[in-house]
């Protein structure tokens, strides 16, 4: 399986991953003022050490038509962790359709993030659970063995992200905007 690589993301970044997220907000607030239901359709679950990173996961899936919800963007979460932290993105897990997991080094390490992971799998339908794989190297799962159950979200090209599942080849597999609508 190929593993995007820190280096490679912060080496494509630019002012427009910053320039994406920020469209992403506008376009919120103005559904909002609007009066639509504005529902994010995938959990991002990341670790907060990798705001690089973060950047990087927000412009992919919203480049491919994705609403997402991220934690610190959420107001009604306490301002630290706690009980009640835990039983608000239960239900926002539940709540969204897709769940993605940004599978890097510190998210691995992270005490929520596995946390995320683990109750995504008992709680979401099969085939709603991706993993977009960035790590420092392509050293694979080492000690993190679990996460190689489910789908990974893999570049074929600059602009064609494919979502993978086990055991299968990138080839054939579904586009990454497809498995979101889906």
């Amino acid at each position: 399986m190929a593993f995007t690589t820190r280096a490679r993301v912060v080496e494509r970044a630019s002012i427009t991953d910053g320039l994406a997220v920020g469209v992403y907000e506008l376009k919120q607030a103005v559904r909002k003022m609007a009066g639509e239901i504005v529902g994010p359709q995938v959990f991002l679950s990341h670790s907060h050490s990798d705001t690089d990173l973060i950047t990087f996961a927000m412009r992919l899936l919203t480049s491919q038509g994705a609403e997402i919800y991220i934690d610190h963007k959420d107001r009604s979460l306490p301002d630290s962790p706690s009980t009640e932290t835990a039983d608000l993105l239960r239900d926002k897990i539940k709540w969204c359709e897709r769940f993605v997991m940004l599978a890097s080094d510190n998210g691995l390490e992270s005490k929520w993030v596995p946390w995320e992971l683990g109750y995504a799998d008992g709680e979401k339908p099969d085939g709603t659970i991706a993993v977009l794989p960035v790590q420092e190297n392509e050293k694979g799962w080492n000690g993190s063995e679990y996460v190689g159950l489910y789908a990974t979200i893999q570049e074929l090209t600059e602009e064609d992200w494919r979502v993978v599942q086990p055991g299968k080849t990138i080839y054939g597999s579904d586009t990454l905007k497809d498995w979101l609508k889906s």
